[in-house]
Parts: C-alpha cells; structure tokens; sequence
C-alpha cells in the first residue's frame, strides 16, 4: 500500500506559523485608527513646513524652478496648491513626453532641461523626484548647477 501524501501547510511548524502571522495583523489591525491619525498629522505637518520653505523662497527669489516630475509629485503639489507664481516650471530631461504640457491640476509648464541655464541660476530649485533625491541632485551637479535643491519631500520635513 502506497503512503498518502502529506498536505503542506498541515504540520505543527506551519500552524505555529499561522497563528503568530495572524497575531501580528491583529495587533496591526488595533492600531490601525491610531497610526492613520499619526499619519494625518505628519502629513499636515509636512504640508505646513513645506509651503512655509517654499513661500520664504519664493520670497527671496521669486518663482522657482522644478527639476524632474514624476507623475506621483502632482500629489504633493496639489496639497501644497503651488500654481505658476510659486513653481515657474519644471524642467525635464530632453525627449521626455513629459515636456509641453503642464503639471496636472496646474497651469506649471513641463519644459526641456535644454531650456534651463544652471550655470546661470543660482535661485534654489525644486526636486518634484523626492524618492530618487541623490540621482538628482548628481544629475543637476554634472550639469553645473551649484544652487541649493530642496526635495518636494524630505525626511526633515517630518520632524518636529
């Protein structure tokens, strides 16, 4: 007579497995409320800290410019209601498909990095690429751009 085959999953090792997986997404699950409220007020205090950045520099400046625009950076724009008096353009690598429309939500154009001078600018500009910051940032450096470059998000901004 042959052995009956042994169901994965069934062992004692897999059920131990289980119940703690299942633990953990309960108490994950309790503190669902409280970290969605802590996220809510971190956001809030990034929006703040960072219209507060931007408007001082818009102040000293006049409107900046922006560097590289993902699509997911119409977020953080929008929640920040930067138009074209804060962001005069943002600025994108040649040949993107990006380039001659606008910032979704904005009347912020889209426009070539052929169209930026860094060498002549020494305004900060406005990183709209948060989560590739270091590639930018080497990227505008290789260029010539030697001014200040502010992440639309940064870490900082969730600091109290």
């Amino acid at each position: 007579m042959r052995a009956r085959p042994v169901a994965h999953g069934g062992g004692e090792d897999a059920r131990r497995s289980r119940v703690r997986w299942t633990q953990r997404g309960a108490r994950r699950e309790r503190s669902f409320g409280d970290d969605l409220v802590r996220l809510s007020h971190e956001v809030e205090r990034w929006r703040i800290k960072k219209l507060a950045q931007i408007t001082t520099l818009v102040r000293q400046h006049g409107a900046l410019s922006g560097k590289a625009f993902p699509g997911r950076a119409a977020i953080p724009i929008r929640m920040l209601k930067v138009d074209r008096e804060a962001i005069a353009a943002v600025h994108e690598k040649p040949g993107s498909p990006k380039i001659g429309h606008y910032v979704p939500g904005t009347r912020i154009p889209i426009l070539s990095d052929d169209d930026f001078s860094p060498a002549a600018h020494t305004a900060p500009i406005v990183n709209m690429a948060w989560h590739i910051a270091t590639e930018i940032e080497g990227y505008m450096r290789g260029r010539g751009f030697a001014g200040p470059i502010v992440d639309i998000i940064a870490s900082s901004d969730f600091e109290e």
